[in-house]
């Protein structure tokens, strides 16, 4: 997985949406309107399922308990791997870093944390430094 492109497909698709991908109270990897979470904008259109909603990212590690929703995190981690290649747990824990910034903070906040994760995972954070919502 490369984690500079990731963050900045996911990072730039928050900026760009300004807008948390919700439905009612809770997050979601794609929503009624179009919007998509950080982790759902990684999701190719084709390969999105329902099945995959109410699935956070860290049922992906690899020592994770499914809880009965084997098809749903099937879904989530072939569609993820087909754009990304295969999964690490330490990339399952970058995407559960990147899945935080969307689900717990508010889009007012989000290019601080944007900017504050590359530097703790080494990434150049030129392009989200650089976004504005005029030429975004």
């Amino acid at each position: 997985m490369d984690r500079q492109a990731v963050y900045e497909k996911a990072g730039l698709h928050l900026l760009k949406q300004g807008r948390k991908s919700k439905t009612g109270s809770l997050c979601r990897y794609r929503n009624a309107e179009g919007l998509a979470c950080a982790i759902g904008a990684l999701i190719p259109n084709e390969r999105y399922n329902d099945s995959m909603e109410d699935i956070g990212v860290t049922y992906l590690l690899s020592h994770a308990d499914t809880f009965g929703r084997d098809d749903g995190v099937a879904c989530l981690r072939s569609a993820l791997e087909d754009g990304f290649g295969e999964l690490t747990d330490g990339d399952v824990h970058f995407l559960f870093l990147l899945q935080t910034i969307h689900d717990r903070c508010g889009p007012a906040d989000w290019k601080a944390k944007l900017v504050d994760l590359s530097y703790k995972h080494d990434l150049d954070n030129t392009k989200i430094l650089n976004f504005t919502r005029e030429n975004g």
